[in-house]
C-alpha cells in the first residue's frame, strides 16, 4: 500500500465510527445538558449566531415540568415530558406564516423546574470549564437538529446524531445571576463523525454545510432530510430538536488537518520527509547522535553554544543539543524526570537563535508548566535592570528575549555570580579602581541588590567576565543570546 493510502486509513482511524460517540449515538444526560423544547432552530440560529445576542433559559412551570427521575442514567429525555406539554409544544401558532413571539425573543425554553434548571446549569458550566482547564478546549456546543436513524433495516433500535453545531459558552456574572448563553464565534461545525459513519455504511452522502455567514438553518436540514430519504425511508430529520450538550472535536480536527485537499498540491502531508519514514519500509534512517547514548557535557554551555535558561543535567543537555543540531527526537521519561524542563531549555534555546517554535500539548496542565518556567525566566530577567543609584556609570541586564548591556563608559562593570542563596542575585559593580570599589561596596546592601533583581542569574560562563566591549555599549556575549 502506498504511503498515501497509509495515512489516508490512519486519518480515518482518527474517527470514532463505534456508537460510544455521541457524535452518532446522542443519549441526553441527566446530571449535566439540557433539551431545549419549543424553540425553532431557524431563529435560535438567527439570535445567537446572526446577532450574537446572548440567550437566557427559561424554566417550565411546575405543573408543565418534566417529572424527575430516580436515577441518573442517560435517557430519553422526551419520553419524561408530560402529555400536556408535548401537547402544549405541538400546537402551531395562530397564523402559519407568522413566528410565535415565544421563538423571537432571547430566552429558551425547557421542560425542568427552576430548581433543576439551575442545578443542571450548574452542572454543565462546571465541566465547561473544567475541560477548558484541563485540555484548553471548548466542548460545550448547542445542537440544532437530529437525525434519527437505524443501524439496519430489521433494527428497532432508534438512533440519534446533531446534525448542526454551535460552539457555545455558558456564563454568570455571580452565584445569584442567571446562567447566560452565548456563541463564542468559533466555527459552526458539521457533524463529521456522521458524515463518515453514512458514507461507509449507507453510502449516504450528506450536503456540505455553509459558513456560518451564508448558512441558512432550515434549507440546510432539510437537504439533509432529502438526501437521506432517498436511501433510508425509515429515517427521519427532526429540525427543531435542541440540546446543550458536549461534543468533543478534538480528533475531528486532526482528521481535517490531514484532509490532502486542504493543502497545496506540491505540499502535501504525505510528501513530508517524516510522513514518507513514518509509512516508509525503511523506517526512520537519521544518522545516529554524535554523542552517543552515554554521553556526557564537560566545560562551559557558553562556549558549546548553549544558553540553558533552567537547570538542567547532562543527558537533557544531549537533547537540546541533538535537537538544535537538527535531529528529530522522541523524549521519554517517567514523572520527575525533567520533561519540562528540557523542553523549557529547547524553547529558549531556540528563540535565542531566533527560530519560531510552536509548542502543542494534549492537556493544558502540560503547558502551563512550561509557560510558567517561561515566564519565570522571562519576568526575573526583566526585573534585573538596575537602576542609576548616585555615581553610577550604567548597569547591566538581561532578558531571555532581548538582552542588552548599556553603558556611560568603555569597561564600566562586571558579572559577579554570588555563591549559593536563595534567591540567587547579581551585583552590578561600577567603573570605579579597586580601591575605591572596595570602600564603596558597603552601599550595594543585600537588601537592596535583592530588591532590585529579583533574583536573576548570571548567563552561563559569564561569572566575573568583563561585559562591555566599547564605548558604543554593545556586549557581543549578550549578543550572542539575543
Amino acid at each position: 500500500m502506498t504511503q498515501p493510502h497509509e495515512l489516508e486509513k490512519s486519518r480515518r482511524d482518527v474517527l470514532d465510527l463505534s456508537l460510544r460517540n455521541p457524535l452518532l449515538n446522542f443519549r441526553p444526560s441527566k446530571r449535566r445538558g439540557l433539551e431545549v423544547v419549543d424553540e425553532l432552530s431557524r431563529e435560535t440560529f438567527g439570535i445567537l449566531v446572526g446577532s450574537e445576542r446572548i440567550m437566557y433559559f427559561l424554566a417550565a412551570p411546575e405543573e408543565q415540568a418534566a417529572p424527575e427521575s430516580p436515577d441518573d442514567a442517560p435517557a430519553d429525555v422526551a419520553a419524561d415530558v408530560p402529555a400536556e406539554l408535548l401537547a402544549l409544544l405541538a400546537r402551531p401558532a395562530t397564523d402559519p406564516d407568522s413566528t410565535a413571539a415565544r421563538h423571537t425573543d432571547n430566552k429558551l425554553q425547557t421542560a425542568l423546574t427552576l430548581a433543576r434548571l439551575n442545578l443542571r446549569l450548574r452542572e454543565t458550566f462546571r465541566q465547561a470549564r473544567l475541560s477548558i482547564e484541563e485540555q484548553g478546549v471548548n466542548i460545550l456546543y448547542l445542537a440544532l437538529g437530529m437525525l434519527r436513524w437505524y443501524e439496519s433495516d430489521s433494527s428497532d433500535t432508534e438512533r440519534r446524531a446533531p446534525l448542526v453545531l454551535i460552539p457555545v459558552r455558558l456564563t454568570r456574572s455571580g452565584v445569584r445571576e442567571n446562567f447566560k448563553l452565548s456563541w463564542t464565534k468559533d466555527e459552526i461545525e458539521p457533524n463529521l463523525s456522521l458524515e463518515a459513519k453514512l458514507k461507509q455504511d449507507f453510502n449516504v452522502r450528506l450536503p456540505e454545510m455553509p459558513s456560518e455567514d451564508d448558512l441558512d438553518v432550515d434549507d440546510y436540514l432539510a437537504r439533509v432530510e432529502r438526501a437521506v430519504a432517498a436511501k433510508q425511508p425509515r429515517w427521519s430529520v427532526e429540525r427543531n430538536e435542541i440540546h446543550l450538550s458536549f461534543f468533543s472535536f478534538s480528533k475531528l480536527l486532526i482528521y481535517k488537518d490531514l484532509d490532502p485537499a486542504s493543502w497545496p498540491e506540491e505540499n502535501r502531508p504525505a510528501d513530508h520527509p517524516l510522513v514518507q519514514q513514518l509509512f516508509g519500509s525503511g523506517g526512520f534512517a537519521d544518522e545516529p547522535s554524535e554523542f552517543g547514548e552515554e554521553g556526557h557535557v564537560n566545560g562551559d554551555l557558553g562556549e558549546a553554544g548553549l544558553h540553558p535558561v533552567v537547570d538542567a543535567d547532562s543527558s537533557q543537555t544531549l537533547a537540546v543539543l541533538d535537537t538544535m543540531n537538527g535531529r528529530n527526537l522522541v523524549i521519554q521519561g517517567p514523572p520527575g524526570t525533567g520533561k519540562s524542563q528540557t523542553i523549557t531549555n529547547l524553547i529558549g534555546e531556540a528563540l535565542a537563535r531566533g527560530r519560531t517554535v510552536l509548542f502543542v500539548a494534549e492537556k493544558m496542565a502540560a503547558l502551563e508548566v512550561v509557560k510558567r518556567r517561561l515566564d519565570t525566566v522571562a519576568s526575573l530577567a526583566s526585573s534585573a535592570r538596575v537602576r542609576r543609584s548616585s555615581g553610577a556609570s550604567g548597569a547591566c541586564w538581561t532578558g531571555l528575549w532581548r538582552t542588552e548591556c548599556w553603558c556611560g563608559k568603555a569597561s564600566c562593570c562586571s558579572w559577579l555570580t554570588p555563591k549559593a542563596s536563595s534567591p540567587p542575585a547579581v551585583e552590578v559593580a561600577r567603573r570605579q579602581s579597586p580601591r575605591r570599589r572596595a570602600s564603596k561596596s558597603s552601599a550595594l546592601s543585600q537588601s537592596r541588590i535583592a530588591s532590585a533583581t529579583q533574583a536573576v542569574r548570571s548567563p552561563p560562563g559569564f561569572s566575573s567576565r568583563n561585559c562591555c566591549a566599547s564605548s558604543a555599549g554593545r556586549c557581543p556575549n549578550f549578543r550572542a543570546i539575543c
